[in-house]
């Protein structure tokens, strides 16, 4: 099967890895998680690929991940409604999407998943939402 020209994307949380040397107590961090292994396992199935995700530079301080990656989904989805990128009408804009308007959206989609890391259980972060800040809105 020929795959000329099939590009897949894959959009999801970004996870990372922290890795202690025994020997030196050094520790190394390694992206990760479902989405990347897709992307890899994908790719090696013959089409090219594409992974939207967004690695912060904060600190290792998480408290608990549970909701993150439902959290990280919401705010995908929302930053992809303020592009007018979801449902029928807004396919034509979703395949046209710029990589600035990616990096947009996956930024402020790891925020909403970094609030949810933040505290401990999935409490909604629903404070927190109306301070986050949508690059796109910038002028």
């Amino acid at each position: 099967m020929s795959h000329t020209g099939v590009l897949v994307t894959v959009v999801g949380e970004s996870l990372v890895d922290i890795i202690q040397d025994p020997r030196t107590s050094e520790s190394q961090a390694h992206p990760g998680g479902s989405p990347l292994n897709v992307t890899v396992g994908v790719s090696r199935l013959g089409p090219r690929t594409n992974l939207v995700a967004h690695f912060d530079d904060d600190t290792y301080g998480v408290a608990d991940t549970v909701g993150a990656g439902d959290s990280f989904m919401a705010g995908l989805i929302s930053g992809l409604a303020r592009l007018g990128a979801l449902g029928a009408g807004g396919r034509k804009k979703l395949n046209s999407l710029s990589e600035d308007e990616l990096l947009i959206v996956a930024a402020y989609a790891n925020r909403a998943g970094a609030i949810i890391c933040s505290r401990l259980g999935a409490n909604p972060p629903a404070p927190e939402l109306g301070l986050l800040i949508y690059q796109g809105d910038a002028p």
